[in-house]
């Protein structure tokens, strides 16, 4: 089967129509750093939609929790410490006393400074950069010390097979379904089986292709909302 070759060197593809269909992009130092780019910040919109749906849109039960946790462990810690005026828990000894009052006015501690610290996670900060820089590792680490190769990935029905091709030796690498949600970017897209999942289901490497992302929607998978 001979393939038809986008203007872009990186990518070829067959034609229309053809079985099974396969895409097949040149990585090299320099397109892998573009990647890398790209990435980390995709990734990092995607710290964000997770931080706005877990951090921000929950102030009000945060604010009661720690209500609860503080007036509990403030009666907790003034009760025991009456009880140790009168000799003290009525099972265990001196150390359960101590370890109890501690356990206690730690929680107690906690829940005054938590006002203090909270604002801090609702802002995209540093927390945030670090976590989309992990993810982007995480996803780049096998594929960094590889190049230059050609990632090749083979579509069978709903099943996508990838196979490096370094120095002409084909290496399979793994196969997935398409399906879920997709984050895509300038060489890559990300497939997440819900909205909600921050651990990958499927990671290409590839250049802009239109029938991959045709193929992408035949198969049920969407965009990522939000990013």
């Amino acid at each position: 089967m001979d393939p038809l070759t986008d203007p872009n060197s990186h990518c070829s593809v067959p034609a229309d129509g053809e079985e099974p269909f396969r895409l097949r992009s040149t990585i090299d130092a320099e397109r892998m750093a573009q990647v890398e780019i790209a990435l980390e910040a995709a990734m990092y919109r995607r710290m964000l939609l997770h931080r706005a749906r877990f951090v921000l849109l929950a102030p009000g039960l945060t604010a009661r929790l720690r209500t609860i946790v503080k007036w509990i462990s403030a009666i907790g810690l003034l009760v025991t410490l009456g009880l140790c005026t009168v000799g003290g828990l009525p099972f265990g000894g001196w150390l359960v006393d101590v370890l109890v009052i501690a356990a206690y006015a730690a929680l107690l501690a906690l829940s005054l400074y938590v006002p203090y610290w909270e604002p801090r996670t609702r802002k995209p900060g540093r927390f945030w950069t670090r976590q989309a820089r992990r993810w982007t590792d995480h996803l780049l680490k096998n594929a960094r010390t590889q190049v230059p190769f050609d990632a090749q990935y083979e579509f069978t029905g709903d099943v996508a097979t990838y196979v490096r091709i370094k120095d002409d030796a084909p290496q399979p690498m793994w196969a997935r379904r398409l399906e879920g949600f997709s984050l895509s970017g300038d060489g890559f897209t990300v497939l997440y089986r819900h909205p909600k999942a921050l651990s990958p289901h499927a990671f290409f490497l590839h250049e802009p292709s239109a029938a991959f992302d045709a193929l992408l929607a035949q198969h049920g998978v969407l965009p990522l909302p939000g990013c």
